[in-house]
């Protein structure tokens, strides 16, 4: 459920931190919500853009993540994030 990773984003900040791959990268994920939202695969990416920051489908709910980072760079915002790394349409694992 979106709300069991939620918590542990915020549990496990800043060590060991937590994160999941997209395109055989590993994203750090920093500050995420959980939040309602539709029938989608778990892991797919819902919207990706600067109103709504990185929405992920889970088992149960979404994860609204606002705050990411790629290995070597710096933790940003999901709006400047995604001016570099695109993640629409993507899916998670």
């Amino acid at each position: 459920p979106a709300a069991v990773l939620a918590r542990k984003i915020r549990a496990f900040m800043p060590f060991p931190g937590a994160s999941a791959d997209f395109a055989d990268t590993a994203v750090k994920f920093w500050r995420a919500e959980a939040v309602a939202c539709g029938d989608w695969q778990p892991g797919q990416v819902i919207a990706a853009n600067a109103q709504d920051g990185v929405l992920v489908a889970c088992g149960e709910g979404a994860l609204r993540v606002s705050e990411l980072q790629k290995p070597g760079g710096k933790r940003l915002p999901a709006a400047e994030f995604l001016k570099g790394f695109p993640l629409e349409g993507g899916r998670f694992s």
